[in-house]
């Protein structure tokens, strides 16, 4: 009988049977090969960096707004003092933050390789991920082309069953040897690359504590050394230098290339995550328990990272910059970031206003306090127009810093003052205010909003 597609006749019967055995041996091999794969990328799957079995606590919150777009650097016990203003920024019309461009270049596109790492331990990880994806394409390309090979040859078959054959001892040891290989070596390529990646210097170059909160980074140079113990902690406001988010692009923090660096993560709320792209790295942020981790960054660029664990409402908002800079760079921007924090805490806070108001009102105060990240306690506050007057602010938060910033309240941009640091009171002296009603916000939480109005 002749065939459609090769015009073939059929073959004996004998060559049938023999063909069928083989093809039979052929797809148990290729089903084998694809258990391995399997098996592989299980093994692959097993993230180092994250804590399993830690449940994250689930939070209700309100959804954020955009707000402020820098940080705000302070030294050990620095006190509210005078504020500074800041013109509102909002993401441009394609939906990026100004001032997120990376470099070198931009992030490459999700594909079927991460993007190009910048760290010594993120080149170990791109490695090992080369080698997984090429025995897996490998993998794939021999059993599709195996499956196609069966569908075509042996399409020509009649309805006759040829004679069955049971076990195949040259075919069950190949099954059964290849993807023992593959696994054990696939195993000692990952455990290889995850020693190198998880070890803890005893004397790194620099240190840095990062603080993740609802929904905010703070950073922290020269820490107490009591912070690498779990419960340690106490506020990064403790460290030599320390920075924190303000608003969607969050706090910069700054590295030396080519120096080894001890990241130590801090959690107070719910699980966050520290995540850098160009790292090829993330590691959890726990409540009560102190993560590290090291890298060292190999070439100068600035690189967004952001928070990879849902933590409430506003987790899209919680991101943050990384900007490598040679040695000398980084000694020269440590020593200005020092002197100008100095100058703030050595400020002294201006006088109450005082004199006569149109109203007869004078050194009128309003007081705002905060308790959570949600909301202030109030989101209705009253303030006498054309004159000076005060913001009692009381941080009752626990956890996060917070502090109430005034939008449009100045010919620059938006009032605002420093931030509180949990359970801290501040007093914030707001130049005098048409009549009308004004936004107000917390720069470090921008979801937290009121209406101040003015009359």
């Amino acid at each position: 009988m002749k065939h459609a597609l090769f015009g073939l006749p059929p073959r004996p019967r004998r060559v049938r049977a023999r063909r069928h055995r083989a093809a039979a041996a052929l797809g148990g091999i290729a089903m084998s090969a694809l258990l391995a794969l399997l098996l592989a990328g299980t093994t692959m799957a097993v993230e180092p960096s994250a804590s399993a079995g830690e449940p994250s606590p689930s939070a209700a919150e309100p959804s954020p707004s955009a707000g402020e777009q820098s940080a705000s650097p302070s030294t050990r016990g620095s006190p509210a003092s005078s504020p500074v203003t800041s013109p509102s920024v909002s993401p441009d019309e394609s939906g990026d933050l100004p001032g997120q461009v990376l470099s070198p270049g931009e992030a490459a596109p999700p594909g079927f390789f991460p993007p190009a790492p910048v760290t010594e331990q993120g080149r170990d990880i791109n490695n090992l991920y080369s080698i997984v994806f090429w025995i897996a394409a490998a993998i794939f390309i021999f059993v599709e082309a195996l499956i196609l090979w069966a569908v075509l040859r042996y399409r020509r078959l009649d309805d006759t069953l040829p004679a069955q054959t049971h076990g195949n001892r040259i075919a069950e040891f190949i099954w059964t040897l290849i993807p023992a290989v593959i696994v054990v070596f696939l195993f000692v390529a990952s455990t290889t690359v995850i020693y190198r990646v998880e070890a803890k210097s005893e004397n790194p170059d620099l240190t840095v504590d990062v603080y993740g909160f609802q929904w905010q980074w703070s950073f922290g140079y020269d820490c107490p050394q009591e912070f690498g113990s779990a419960g340690g902690f106490t506020r990064v406001e403790d460290c030599g230098l320390s920075f924190t988010g303000q608003g969607a692009q969050g706090p910069e923090m700054v590295l030396p290339v080519g120096q080894l660096v001890q990241i130590r993560l801090h959690g107070s709320d719910v699980n966050h995550a520290f995540y850098v792209p160009q790292f090829l790295y993330k590691k959890d942020v726990i409540p009560g328990q102190v993560n590290r981790f090291e890298v060292r960054v190999e070439q100068p660029g600035t690189y967004t990272g952001q928070c990879a664990e849902f933590c409430g409402l506003a987790h899209a908002s919680m991101n943050f910059t990384v900007r490598a800079v040679p040695p000398s760079e980084y000694d020269a921007w440590k020593t200005q970031a020092e002197q100008e924090a100095e100058e703030r805490e050595n400020a002294t806070p201006p006088p109450s206003p005082s004199g006569d108001g149109g109203d007869g009102e004078t050194g009128a105060t309003v007081e705002i306090a905060a308790e959570n990240a949600s909301a202030f306690t109030a989101d209705q506050a009253e303030a006498p127009a054309d004159q000076p007057f005060s913001i009692a602010f009381d941080n009752r938060d626990p956890s996060a810093p917070h502090n109430v910033s005034i939008r449009g309240a100045t010919p620059e941009g938006d009032f605002v003052p420093p931030i509180a640091d949990p359970g801290q009171q501040a007093s914030y002296e707001v130049p005098p205010l048409a009549a009308g009603e004004y936004e107000f916000y917390c720069v470090v939480h921008p979801n937290m909003q009121g209406t101040l109005t003015v009359r």
